[in-house]
């Protein structure tokens, strides 16, 4: 069982930002003591926290991992990965494809070898929530109502060879540092749909957590 003596000193983008929500759920599941600062400006101001020990926890996105995080604070020991939020696929979850070969484990895992079990009840169902909203459609492709179905299917096929086109991943890799994986299929909209549909205890939960902050 882990156990703290002292507070954990958390930074955050804002109070409604999902990395810092999904941070904050994480760590009162694992019932980690945490004093919570918001409003830095930026992943770079996060980073620059870190490096001056004014904080000792924050939630980088996997894009800038890869590029800056890794190579640099990683790698000099400055900084530690503790765990990364896979996505929810039914009963399972699967990693990010950003995530691919790092050796850090999902935050289910990461529970379940503190705890003895999985995560369960209403923070992990809020938890879910979040990962299922923010990740699985963080970026969009949309057409307008009403758009001719072969304008739509021949969009969905030039899609599908995006993933596959090797100047498109060679381009992605420089500019972004990992190369975004496309899904596209009848099912989209449905999929899309019910990732942004918020059940209302849900958001009456979340507008409530996000003015009760730990201080």
């Amino acid at each position: 069982m882990l156990t703290l003596r002292m507070s954990a000193l958390v930074l955050g983008l804002g109070a409604e930002n999902s990395k810092d929500l999904l941070l904050r759920l994480g760590l009162d599941m694992l019932g980690v003591p945490y004093k919570y600062v918001t409003s830095y400006r930026g992943s770079q101001a996060a980073r620059l926290a870190l490096q001056q020990n004014e904080i000792n926890l924050y939630s980088e996105s996997p894009p800038s991992y890869r590029a800056v995080v890794e190579p640099s604070l990683v790698r000099d020991g400055v900084a530690i990965p503790i765990w990364y939020e896979g996505i929810p696929h039914g009963e399972t979850f699967q990693p990010p494809k950003q995530m691919e070969g790092l050796s850090i484990l999902p935050f289910h895992e990461v529970y379940r070898t503190i705890k003895g079990a999985m995560p369960s009840g209403q923070l992990w169902d809020i938890y879910k929530s979040l990962i299922s909203t923010d990740g699985i459609i963080q970026r969009m492709i949309v057409m307008p109502p009403g758009a001719p179905q072969p304008a739509i299917d021949a969009l969905r096929a030039a899609i599908a060879r995006v993933n596959s086109d090797k100047a498109y991943a060679e381009e992605a890799e420089r500019t972004f540092g990992f190369v975004p994986q496309w899904a596209a299929g009848p099912d989209t909209p449905k999929v899309a749909q019910t990732a942004l549909t918020v059940r209302p205890e849900v958001r009456a939960f979340l507008t409530d957590y996000m003015k009760n902050l730990p201080k």
